[in-house]
């Protein structure tokens, strides 16, 4: 399989993504002029150009979210884990008892 079936680039799948929605938009507009020209048959091959690069901007569309999903999740995970750690000592110490006498919610 060549790196377009399935990119595992989040760079890549953008291009193609942003690419596929290009096309479509100019055979999209390509088919409406030469519809409005009576050119019926060029109109179809833009439209038919316009619905496969639809679905090839859908496909590429999530594959782009996914490989940003997963880029996002892993660089969030480290001041997560960081994050974490410091909840997990301030929990220890407030359920640590404390000197006799003295509130812990007032000290």
């Amino acid at each position: 399989m060549n790196q377009f079936s399935n990119p595992s680039d989040e760079g890549t799948a953008r291009f193609i993504f942003q690419a596929a929605v290009g096309v479509g938009l100019f055979c999209t507009v390509s088919s409406l002029a030469l519809g409005f020209q009576a050119a019926s048959l060029g109109a179809a091959v833009f439209l038919a150009l316009a619905v496969i690069s639809l679905g090839i901007a859908l496909r590429y569309g999530r594959i782009y979210a996914e490989l940003r999903r997963r880029r996002w999740r892993t660089e969030l995970a480290r001041p997560n884990t960081a994050l974490e750690q410091l909840f997990d000592r301030a929990r220890a110490e407030q359920a640590a008892p404390g000197p006799p006498g003295e509130d812990r919610d007032h000290a």
